[in-house]
């Protein structure tokens, strides 16, 4: 089977939204952010993400 490979930019896009979505508590928005950021890690495409505020909840980063 050939491998796909998932663009950066659509990573990000589906962490954010899953960040900002009202719907997930805030352990939800947990597990996504630290899977979503171990496959950016292992992609080697990991930049980070932003807290707006000090003592920001998870539902609150941003990645870019």
């Amino acid at each position: 089977m050939a491998r796909k490979t998932v663009k950066r930019e659509i990573i990000v896009d589906k962490l954010n939204k899953a960040m900002r979505a009202e719907h997930l508590t805030l352990e939800e928005k947990q597990v996504i952010a630290t899977f979503g950021t171990s496959i950016l890690i292992a992609g080697n495409t990991y930049e980070g993400y932003t807290i707006p505020e000090p003592g920001a909840q998870a539902d609150e980063h941003v990645y870019f």
